[in-house]
């Protein structure tokens, strides 16, 4: 989910840019949403996040109000369970593999609770997963990929191709793993919504 989260992050640069006030999603509410003030601080590292509500608060205004990938989808599946996969949201049980500690805490967090339902139940570390893997003696190069589904994404539309089979993206969201990715996505996608062309 880092396109999305890569949309929401450009959505709030672009309005804190052009300094005007912009329609939240919730249509129903028809709620106004204040603008950031620049420059715009990425939300997406709980770490990142504990430091700023502990000792830099006066840094809060400037805080994207993106989730984190991995809250979004898990927020987005148990939102369209229903209608995607006939599932009712109460028989989803979200985790996620992270490979940082501190996504434990910012699942347990109360703002990611919705109508009783966490956004993601549970969360295991990438060295949490290796130990089950070795506990069970499962060797991950060994299993065969399944025939029927390439890759299980509800949210993208597969190609009647075989070259991209995952659905395509924008590919902004690949920037989010090396320092400084996430925002640099964003201005990326904002310069190409701005000027129609793509920054060179």
């Amino acid at each position: 989910l880092r396109e999305e989260v890569n949309e929401k992050a450009a959505n709030d640069l672009e309005n804190s840019a052009n300094d005007s006030s912009y329609k939240s999603d919730d249509d129903s509410k028809n709620s106004t949403i204040m603008i950031k003030p620049l420059p715009l601080l990425t939300s997406c590292c709980p770490g990142w996040m504990n430091m700023i509500a502990k000792s830099n608060p006066e840094l809060i205004p400037y805080v994207s109000t993106c989730k984190s990938p991995h809250i979004m989808f898990g927020a987005m599946i148990k939102s369209y369970s229903q209608e995607l996969l006939g599932v009712d949201p109460s028989q989803v049980y979200m985790t996620s593999i992270m490979p940082c500690i501190r996504k434990r805490e910012e699942s347990d967090h109360d703002a990611f609770i919705h109508d009783g339902y966490r956004d993601v139940d549970n969360v295991i570390t990438t060295r949490d997963l290796g130990q089950l893997l070795d506990l069970h003696a499962i060797d991950p190069t060994t299993l065969e990929q399944s025939q029927s589904q390439t890759f299980d994404s509800p949210f993208q539309q597969e190609e009647d191709n075989d070259s991209a089979p995952c659905g395509l993206g924008s590919g902004a969201g690949q920037l989010f793993g090396a320092t400084g990715g996430v925002m640099e996505a964003a201005v990326r996608s904002v310069y190409e919504i701005l000027t129609e062309s793509q920054l060179p």
